[in-house]
């Protein structure tokens, strides 16, 4: 293992990252980014020799990505959220004075637990913006931990939180069992 590895991502080499991983082929990535097959071949073995690890495997099945791999991609994940969210909250900041909130949350929370989050938020803070986005809780989980969301709103169980999360209970939920009688 090399005893150091260069893990400073350009933006197009994070969005190469990306559309590897989803696409799994190399052309149709480097498609997808409007560049040619040799650029994106190029641009891959760049960032190869700078991090010191192969990152993808190619074969008759794809492009594959190995262990390294999948570490920069879900780096390359996080950082592009991380610059999306930066030009939601400069556009916000611009056009209205605002700051972003982007709010995940299960459909089983969205009718009454979300607004009323985001009347008490909007209470502390008149000039935010709240963005909802409603799904599934592994999708928001995902979403979180790609910082593609501030907050997730809804029931946790036993799953397990990144490291950098807190969690706020906002209450108790009882769970009933409702029979016929006998």
């Amino acid at each position: 293992m090399p005893d150091r590895a260069g893990t400073h991502l350009k933006r197009r080499h994070a969005e190469l990252l990306v559309a590897l991983d989803d696409e799994r082929h190399l052309g149709r990535a480097a498609e997808r980014l409007h560049m040619s097959q040799p650029a994106a071949s190029k641009a891959l073995a760049q960032l190869e020799e700078q991090v010191g690890y192969a990152l993808f495997e190619r074969g008759t099945r794809g492009t594959l990505p190995t262990n390294a791999g999948m570490v920069m991609i879900r780096h390359a994940r996080h950082s592009l959220g991380a610059a999306q969210r930066v030009a939601a909250e400069l556009r916000a900041a611009e056009e209205r004075g605002a700051s972003l909130l982007r709010l995940g949350t299960l459909p089983s929370a969205a009718p009454h637990l979300a607004p009323q989050l985001i009347a008490h938020l909007l209470g502390l803070s008149p000039r935010l913006e709240v963005k909802l986005v409603e799904g599934a809780l592994g999708e928001l989980m995902d979403k979180l931990a790609r910082d593609e969301l501030d907050i997730v709103l809804g029931r946790l169980g036993s799953r397990l939180l990144p490291a950098d999360c807190e969690v706020i209970r906002l209450h108790e939920e009882p769970i009933l069992v409702v029979a016929r009688p006998g």
